[in-house]
């Protein structure tokens, strides 16, 4: 059911798990979980919904999007102009949301559905989600603050990656440059990954951890109790507790240190740990070894890297960002997984 409320408001009915979708050039976006069966979406200038987008209602679906050929600056004939919109959404907790931008600061609560959120400029922060949620950003900054079970993909060129709370039953984390920080409950079936070119990664598992690393300059530690192991040039394990979740790094230059926290597996993982040893210091290696040390160089993350560039160089504007980014994962694994 639609309900037609002031200009500036849409509601509509789409039940506990129906889905959700938006797509706009450059704005604000808030949205919060509530216990409702209907999506409701306000822009917070006051401007009419219907002027500034295509709205398509279903039974169990609504979607929108900015209207082709709209330019923001034009919209307010004999008003103020604005370079942006601002939206306040209110949808189902276990809505399936999906978020579409050029350029937008997004930030959420509450949600527990599977999500996706795209944005090639502004940061993406989400707090108090659970189910299962991708996330891709050219340089902004992803915060996640995971409240439950939470199966996390998240890929950055130039931001950081933050994900604090919850328990995650798989992770999968790319970025090129950005620092990533993991203070979480790593615990299922997986899988559980890290790959950077430059970026450094923290991680505290809060349980038994085994990590095999990959890298070509960077340093792989780890603060708490472990045993480790160096399998030639640039491979390296930690074993933390009894080893039971197996996270994988790849890297050229980035670190990988892993924090102070006991492992939460039971009495045998806390008993008689080996006495911590430094990592071995990786090897020199010759510059085509470079190759070798991301086992199957992903091609996707090298063409993010040039969209980024010239996003920064003013060869594109945002909106081309956007859109090669969009096509770029049309032709990628839907799951996220590092290949």
């Amino acid at each position: 059911m639609t309900t037609s409320l002031e200009p500036h408001v849409v509601e509509h009915t789409i039940g506990t798990t129906g889905e959700f979708s938006l797509r706009l050039p450059a704005g604000e976006v808030e949205l919060r979980g509530t216990d409702t069966e209907a999506v409701r979406v306000r822009d917070l200038d006051g401007q009419p919904i219907d002027d500034l987008f295509q709205v398509d209602r279903e039974p169990n679906r609504l979607a929108v999007r900015v209207r082709d050929g709209i330019h923001l600056g034009g919209l307010f004939r004999g008003g103020p102009r604005r370079s942006n919109i601002r939206l306040a959404i209110e949808l189902p907790r276990g809505a399936s949301v999906t978020v579409d931008a050029a350029s937008a600061e997004i930030n959420g609560g509450g949600l527990r559905g599977e999500q996706h959120y795209r944005s090639a400029s502004g940061s993406i922060q989400l707090n108090a989600i659970a189910g299962t949620v991708t996330v891709e950003s050219v340089s902004g900054d992803v915060a996640l603050g995971p409240d439950g079970e939470t199966r996390v993909a998240v890929r950055s060129v130039s931001g950081d990656i933050t994900i604090h709370g919850g328990r995650l039953p798989s992770m999968i984390l790319t970025t090129t440059s950005g620092d990533i920080e993991v203070d979480a409950v790593i615990d299922g079936s997986g899988p559980y990954g890290i790959q950077t070119v430059s970026g450094d990664a923290t991680v505290s598992a809060h349980t038994g951890i085994r990590v095999e690393a990959k890298t070509l300059t960077g340093d792989v530690s780890s603060s708490a109790p472990h045993r480790s192991d160096s399998r030639g040039r640039g491979q390296h394990d930690i074993v933390v507790g009894d080893g039971r979740v197996l996270l994988t790094f790849k890297s050229i230059s980035g670190d990988l240190r892993i924090a102070d926290r006991p492992p939460v597996s039971g009495a045998a993982a806390l008993a008689s740990p080996a006495a911590p040893e430094p990592p071995a210091p990786p090897e020199p290696l010759e510059a085509p070894a470079v190759a070798a040390v991301l086992a199957e160089p992903d091609a996707d993350e090298t063409e993010r890297l040039a969209i980024l560039r010239d996003l920064e160089n003013g060869a594109i504007d945002v909106a081309e960002a956007g859109e090669r980014l969009a096509a770029l994962e049309d032709t990628s694994d839907p799951r996220g997984h590092i290949r």
